[in-house]
């Protein structure tokens, strides 16, 4: 039989599909936490080259589709 903390996390996992993930990530979004990790994440070399990754692929891209 199992113990009382494994009867707990089987009946979390049984209902999971009762919480509301989407209201739980809208208030992630806008919380102060969320704005730190981003301004944190901006200011980090792999984030800017990633960006300009991106932008010259798009650049690419577009090229390609319009010759």
């Amino acid at each position: 039989m199992p113990d009382d903390c494994s009867f707990k996390a089987m009946w979390i996992l049984n209902n999971l599909n009762a919480i509301d993930f989407s209201s739980c990530l809208y208030h992630f979004q806008e919380s102060p936490e969320r704005q730190k990790m981003m301004e944190f994440q901006k200011s980090l070399l792999a984030f800017k080259e990633k960006e300009r990754l991106l932008h010259a692929i798009a650049r690419i891209q577009l090229h390609l589709h319009t010759t």
